[in-house]
């Protein structure tokens, strides 16, 4: 029974770490406000019930544990290469997202009605980001982009479009008011990052959830009243109109060649002898660069080879075999996202991959 009440406690906590993962307070790569809380309830997981074998034994787990250890090898082995500690602290991100990776499906195992709960975390998390922005609060990239309380808009827009997935990939195809307007919200908050890659993810989701909205009136008519509320709202405010012509601008005004190579993606051509094992994580200017990979999944190519990708393309695979094609289907919005940002290193990443692999467990009781 103590035990049981302690993991509600943690479980609050957690989430309010995750309603407030939105607040960067220092630098990208630097631990949040956010990732203390995370890492306390972690430890206090670990004092009240050590460490969970049937979290341990999960595949996706041993993959995700088996891929982290093997960033440590490349990152220490090219550490000492170059006498440069930079490369371990690449690898300490993917250690934290394991940790989160753990942590969330620790609490699938033990929490009655664990999906609700992030339904209801995830709206509150958006609506408040949403209301911030409304009383002119959170920060401009280069105006109009915003950016909210992230250090960049495209660091907002992979939040938003967590949030938005993470609890309806246990929906199961079935709609509700709720979801319908998790879904509005995030879509209207990502189109305020001006990100071209995030809009094609938008577009995804809402044809997404439209397929399941054939067989719901109640729903389609609730989706209806909510978006002509809110373009009602943009064109008073003038803001309609203009931020769409600027995305215009911006989507006519892009360098597809300058975009390939902003993202890393000419470096896979240019230095192939690194494609096998790994280049390491750190010291781009090695290859002509001060930026590291925009591509998560050129990224991991690049920096630990066609060997670190295929674990890391193995643990997606068994988390996908466990769903349903629809579940599928959204679990891989935010994957294609990883086409143009290197958002595997994010914690929320991390979060949104527990939940999806959660689907391993069954509730058992505290």
């Amino acid at each position: 029974m103590v035990l049981g009440r302690t993991r509600t406690i943690l479980f609050i906590v957690y989430l309010i770490s995750y309603i407030t993962s939105q607040f960067y307070f220092s630098a990208s790569g630097s631990l949040q406000l956010s990732n203390y809380l995370q890492l306390i309830v972690f430890l206090f997981i670990y004092l009240i019930d050590g460490i969970r074998v049937s979290v341990v034994k999960t595949f996706p787990f041993r993959l995700a544990t088996f891929f982290t250890v093997y960033t440590i090898l490349i990152n220490g082995l090219f550490s000492l290469i170059y006498s440069d500690v930079s490369f371990l602290t690449s690898s300490l991100y993917f250690v934290f997202g394991l940790i989160l990776f753990y942590t969330t499906l620790y609490f699938s195992q033990f929490i009655l009605e664990f999906n609700r709960f992030l339904l209801v975390s995830s709206t509150c998390a958006l609506l408040l980001l949403f209301i911030l922005w409304v009383l002119g609060y959170g920060n401009y990239y280069n105006f109009p982009r915003f950016n909210g309380f992230f250090n960049d808009p495209n660091q907002m827009a992979h939040w938003c479009l967590c949030l938005c997935t993470i609890p309806l990939l246990h929906e199961k195809g079935k709609v509700s008011s709720s979801s319908i307007l998790l879904v509005v919200i995030s879509s209207f908050l990502i189109s305020l990052t001006m990100s071209r890659s995030a809009f094609v993810s938008v577009c995804l989701m809402l044809v997404y959830q439209l397929f399941f909205l054939r067989s719901n009136p109640k729903s389609i008519l609730f989706l209806l009243i909510v978006l002509i509320a809110v373009i009602f709202y943009l064109q008073v405010d003038g803001f309609y109109l203009d931020n769409l012509l600027f995305y215009i601008d911006r989507v006519q005004s892009t360098d597809i060649n300058d975009q390939v190579d902003v993202r890393g993606y000419t470096r896979l051509l240019d230095y192939p002898e690194y494609l096998l094992f790994g280049a390491g994580q750190a010291l781009d200017e090695r290859f002509n660069s001060v930026f590291e990979i925009h591509s998560t999944w050129a990224g991991i190519l690049f920096y630990y080879g066609i060997f670190g990708l295929y674990i890391f393309i193995s643990i997606i695979i068994t988390i996908i075999k466990k769903m349903k094609s629809s579940q599928g289907i959204l679990f891989a919005i935010p994957l294609l996202y990883g086409f143009s940002t290197f958002s595997v290193r994010t914690p929320i990443f991390w979060f949104f991959l527990g939940v999806a692999a959660s689907q391993y467990f069954k509730y058992e009781k505290n």
